[in-house]
């Protein structure tokens, strides 16, 4: 029975349908997508919890100010019983205090640039005060034009309990620190979204993108490629791998290269001794 042998050395691994860039980079591909859905899952409840608070922020700044302005309103009201006059200091600048009677006339007013005093206030946005019977607070233009924020409360004056003092504060002024909450509240999330933008970018840059080159090199040499080499071009654990796979490849091609050249030179003895051909059936102690 007749026996060859023959030189052994490492096969190549068959080439794969797919090239190997297209599978790093769909590799790559699947990664980034993985972690931007993790991130989203991650990010999308901590921004709505943060618009749920900045909202119920808002929310409560300004009932606090309406509430702020309905208590002025009552002081001014005892004041106004007490003394007669319709001033307060606390007021922000272009305040309106009036004093409506029960009929809608315009009987006081301080200041009053537009001259109302003596004018109704019917066919106004600020007819409703004419059938308001408790005290309201209100968004709507006043009587010059101006969006103000409106609180009202029934007063007796000469002798008309219909009468209503109102207080009229622009929306400008009542809502500033409301507008600055809200201008917090929007930088905040610009500064969050450009924290995220940023940390995705450098997650790309140092991690995803020199994995997805390594990767590539290895499926290159997968695939027959055994001259290639990783390029590592930092000093950080990702180029530790790649140097330590760059000697690992340094190590197998160098046995692979012994190993042949062994197979070779005793293929080439046997060849040599006249050995080549072997039968199991010889007797070697048959002359």
């Amino acid at each position: 029975m007749m026996m060859r042998r023959r030189p052994v050395g490492l096969e190549r691994s068959r080439p794969a349908s797919q090239p190997a860039e297209a599978i790093g980079v769909s590799r790559y591909a699947g990664l980034r997508a993985r972690l931007l859905h993790r991130a989203v899952l991650v990010l999308v409840p901590v921004l709505a919890l943060m618009m749920y608070i900045s909202w119920t922020q808002y929310a409560s700044a300004k009932d606090a100010v309406r509430r702020g302005v309905l208590d002025l309103v009552g002081e001014l009201a005892r004041q106004q019983a007490r003394q007669g006059d319709l001033v307060d200091p606390r007021l922000p600048e272009g305040s309106r205090i009036s004093l409506i009677d029960g009929t809608g006339v315009v009987r006081l007013r301080n200041p009053d640039p537009e001259h109302w005093v003596g004018r109704s206030v019917r066919g106004t946005p600020l007819a409703r005060l004419v059938d308001s019977r408790t005290p309201a607070v209100f968004d709507a233009p006043g009587l010059d034009g101006t969006p103000r924020i409106h609180a009202v409360v029934p007063v007796l004056w000469s002798g008309d309990a219909g009468a209503r003092l109102l207080v009229s504060i622009p929306v400008d002024s009542a809502y500033a620190s409301l507008e600055r909450l809200l201008a917090t509240s929007v930088g905040s999330f610009g500064l969050l979204a450009l924290l995220v933008a940023a940390a995705w970018q450098w997650l790309d840059r140092q991690i995803l993108s020199p994995l997805l080159e390594l990767g590539t090199v290895v499926q290159q040499i997968a695939n027959g490629a055994r001259s290639l080499r990783a390029h590592p071009q930092r000093e950080d654990e990702i180029g530790g791998l790649a140097s330590t796979f760059n000697r690992m490849l340094h190590g197998l091609v160098a046995s692979q290269k012994a190993l042949i050249e062994s197979e070779r030179r005793r293929v080439l003895a046997l060849e040599g001794a006249g050995l080549g051909r072997w039968d199991r059936t010889t007797d070697t102690n048959q002359g």
